[in-house]
This record gives structure tokens, C-alpha cells and sequence, in this order.
């Protein structure tokens, strides 16, 4: 009963959280590369 109540308290939306963080971070990283790799500046 506890293990559920820690599973369904924590983990669930810290993995919710780390997944969303990723997602943000894999946007911004595309933005960047896209700037960089531009012909002209």
C-alpha cells in the first residue's frame, strides 16, 4: 500500500516532469542548431 501511494504521489509526476523538461530542452537544442548551422549569420 505504500509502495502505490509513493508510486502515484512522486514518481509518476516526476517522471511527467522530467519528460516535459526534455521535450523543452530537445526544442531549444533544434532552435540552436538551426541558428548555427544557417549560411549566413
Amino acid at each position: 500500500m505504500e509502495y502505490a501511494f509513493l508510486l502515484t504521489a512522486f514518481a509518476i509526476p516526476a517522471m511527467m516532469g522530467i519528460v516535459a523538461g526534455g521535450v523543452a530542452m530537445a526544442k531549444d537544442y533544434q532552435e540552436a542548431r538551426g541558428q548555427l548551422l544557417r549560411p549566413l549569420p
